[in-house]
């Protein structure tokens, strides 16, 4: 099963784009809380870049302010390149199947 959840805030309004076969998409970042304390008594944040497309890209950008709290739902995708000094790297990639928006008040 490939599957993610992840619930936090917008860091910034994301920018919707165009693919080269004009696919609308957008890329947010979400700066989610840990669950715990580090040495100095402080919850530590990670922020995940989360790949957005089609309608969710347009939702979320037509919804979200940055500090919007949501919920994500999504798998993660990952992509495999060389470098020209043959060394061999992976990247996994956040793609969003579904986002909540958990703090948004109907006006």
């Amino acid at each position: 099963m490939n599957h993610f959840v992840i619930v936090g805030r917008m860091v910034e309004k994301p920018e919707l784009r165009l693919t080269s076969s004009n696919i609308k998409f957008a890329t947010a970042s979400v700066k989610v809380k840990r669950n715990f304390k580090n040495a100095d008594n402080v919850y530590d944040y990670d922020v995940f870049q989360v790949t957005l497309w089609r309608g969710i890209a347009e939702d979320v950008i037509d919804v979200c302010e940055p500090g919007a709290l949501v919920g994500v739902r999504g798998r993660v995708q990952t992509s495999f390149y060389t470098s020209e000094e043959n060394k061999t790297y992976t990247n996994y990639e956040f793609v969003a199947e579904k986002v909540s928006f958990l703090d948004h008040e109907e006006k």
